[in-house]
């Protein structure tokens, strides 16, 4: 033991406290231990990095979720659930990693809960790796591992964490978090690997960068018109009685909520999607016809699930 602490640069100094062995990283600075037997917070870095940190560069409209960066326990990994309320594409991952080693952060995902599968690696998938630097106890370090698609209404299971040089900081207990978009259900805590010991409960300390992905019909309660919305670079396809078509590139607002075509482009259209309630407005002027048309979709639920025709990139 003491050959491995003093791998991490830790002066081993015994205290007995109420019965307890607790350790301290210096002598005078006690610490608790961890899952991993060391003491949480050993490796925090004493000074800021040399270098400015790089900060991942997100798409414009992304949004992000936190949990918490208020640590009392720590090692390798977590396991937690992610269920999708909006269809959402996570794009890169902020963890609590504590600072002055290099490591390699990882994230897998699995189709359906963890629990029930967190020492088991049957159908779990390496979402992918990064090379990061901690930051620090209850500092953001960021990930950037990204690129998984949730439909509404899914469920996947995440399991997030750092390799045997690095230290991943999280919190006793489970916790709950939700914010319309996505709901986070924590958690547990994991060792090297998914078959190594696990720890519950346990809340993993992090955020999620994600965007809201779209790909949605919306039609008029007097079948005057309908709308095709495509993720694919914001494209839409507006159909006037069944009849003319328009078909142009949109910017999307408010995480995938609201809709409006861009500068220069020969028609001018606002929509705006309620998720919540269920309902979407919004008309099309275009300049060159004089075509006007509005909709009111009072109940999105029964539209088709995706565009059937989605408009061309």
């Amino acid at each position: 033991m003491r050959d491995i602490l003093k791998k991490f640069g830790i002066t081993l100094v015994g205290l007995f406290l109420f019965g307890g062995l607790v350790w301290a990283a210096t002598p005078g600075q006690v610490r608790s231990l961890s899952d991993s037997g060391l003491p949480v917070g050993h490796l925090t870095a004493p000074a800021a990095p040399a270098t400015a940190l790089s900060l991942p560069v997100y798409p414009p409209g992304t949004q992000s979720i936190t949990t918490m960066f208020a640590a009392n326990n720590s090692f390798s990994g977590n396991m937690f659930d992610v269920t999708a309320i909006q269809p959402i594409t996570i794009q890169g991952f902020d963890f609590n990693i504590e600072g002055g080693a290099s490591t390699t952060a990882f994230v897998y995902y699995r189709v359906g809960t963890y629990v029930g599968h967190d020492s088991d690696p049957t159908g779990w998938v390496l979402l992918g790796t990064a090379s990061v630097t901690g930051q620090g106890i209850d500092t953001p370090t960021p990930v950037p591992i990204g690129g998984l698609a949730i439909p509404a209404g899914q469920t996947y299971g995440l399991y997030v964490g750092v390799d045997a040089w690095g230290v991943l900081d999280y919190t006793n207990g489970n916790n709950v978090y939700s914010n319309g978009d996505l709901t986070l259900t924590l958690g547990i805590g994991k060792g090297v690997g998914i078959t190594s010991s696990t720890f519950s409960p346990r809340t993993w300390n992090g955020t999620i960068y994600y965007t809201i992905t779209y790909n949605l019909i919306f039609q008029d309660d007097g079948n005057a018109s309908s709308v095709c919305l495509s993720s694919k670079g914001g494209n839409f396809q507006w159909s006037v009685n069944g009849g003319s078509t328009y078909t142009s590139t949109l910017n999307v607002y408010n995480g995938g909520t609201m809709f409006w075509s861009q500068p220069g482009a020969s028609q001018y259209v606002y929509i705006y999607y309620d998720p919540n309630g269920h309902k979407a407005w919004g008309y099309l002027y275009d300049y060159t016809t004089g075509v006007y048309s509005s909709l009111f979709d009072s109940n999105t639920l029964n539209n088709p699930a995706g565009c059937s025709t989605p408009p061309a990139t």
